[in-house]
């Protein structure tokens, strides 16, 4: 089953398979976070974060990943409990970092 995304008509970038190539071609730092758009914990981020995404424009890429509707994007950065934010420098080798602070 299919679940809305959290950040339609947002400068929020949804993250998929098929944007996946804007990734791996970064040239600037990107703040990813991972979700599951059926959970309270998740949802309430949703506001702060598209504030975020507007605030940041052009100067960090702001981006989100429904790991419902894309397990494989999470799986492969190993994300398995959403909610989770990382951050990647802009050398698309660099494996991001998970932050580990409190979600608030």
């Amino acid at each position: 089953m299919k679940h809305p995304a959290l950040f339609e008509n947002s400068d929020v970038l949804h993250l998929n398979m098929e944007t996946f190539g804007k990734f791996y071609r970064r040239q600037e730092i990107w703040v990813v976070y991972f979700y599951k758009s059926q959970l309270e914990e998740c949802k309430k981020f949703e506001e702060q974060y598209k504030e975020l995404a507007q605030k940041m424009y052009g100067i960090i890429r702001i981006a989100a990943v429904d790991c419902n509707n894309e397990e494989e994007v999470c799986e492969e950065f190993s994300v398995y409990d959403p909610p989770q934010l990382m951050v990647f420098q802009e050398d698309f080798q660099d494996d991001g970092e998970k932050y580990t602070g409190k979600m608030e």
